[in-house]
């Protein structure tokens, strides 16, 4: 099995090993907590690498993700030229089928991809549709390599569905933002991560003008 780093550097100090190429992550995180930012960061540095990336906008305007990823330095338009970086957007009128087919062509053209998010999907399709589409995506996940990342709102969806998703994917981390005596507090639990032997750790992390900085050392494994 071939391990791949996620590119955000602390992270992957703390990961040690590295993830399961093929591997299907849920970014779980409410509002503010930076889940999405987290595979922005990710896609950014694995293109700057010379990776293919493709970012999935459900129902976000393709020039304010832009704009907000430019607030970051992540600069893709010079990769969007060379076809490294491609920003699809998903609107209602997709059936969850067409836009299967869509996400699965670019998995198999070996491009890392985030879907960003699942939550409009579900609210205007079912989680029986939602779960088919995303064991078909794990199974080509697998087949073609790469990460892949899948946001989903925390507190937009009951318990039970949740669950249910965490259940289905390869990994799952988990955002979590509240207000502290400091102001603000984040902090990420990998909770699943397919052949990796790990202790569940909370770690805390900042979000600064260059993305999300892990606060810890201490090595996971």
């Amino acid at each position: 099995m071939v391990n791949v780093n996620i590119g955000i550097e602390d992270l992957d100090i703390l990961l040690a090993e590295g993830i399961p190429e093929g591997s299907l992550i849920l970014l779980v995180g409410n509002v503010g907590s930076g889940a999405d930012l987290f595979a922005q960061q990710a896609l950014y540095r694995q293109v700057e690498n010379g990776v293919r990336c493709a970012y999935f906008a459900v129902e976000k305007p393709i020039d304010d993700v832009r704009l907000d990823m430019d607030a970051f330095q992540f600069k893709v338009q010079p990769y969007e030229e060379k076809g490294d970086w491609k920003f699809i957007y998903v609107d209602e009128s997709i059936p969850i089928d067409v836009f299967q087919k869509i996400l699965i062509e670019n998995i198999t053209e070996k491009r890392w991809t985030f879907l960003d998010s699942l939550s409009p999907i579900i609210l205007r399709t079912n989680l029986t549709e939602t779960i088919k589409m995303i064991k078909t995506v794990k199974l080509t996940a697998r087949k073609n390599g790469g990460l892949h990342f899948i946001h989903l709102t925390h507190g937009m969806h009951d318990s039970q569905t949740e669950t249910t998703l965490k259940h289905f994917v390869d990994g799952v981390f988990e955002f979590e933002f509240r207000p502290s005596i400091r102001g603000v507090g984040r902090s990420l639990t990998i909770t699943k991560m397919k052949g990796v032997a790990l202790e569940v750790e909370t770690i805390p992390y900042r979000i600064t003008s260059r993305g999300i900085a892990i606060e810890t050392a201490t090595r996971i494994i």
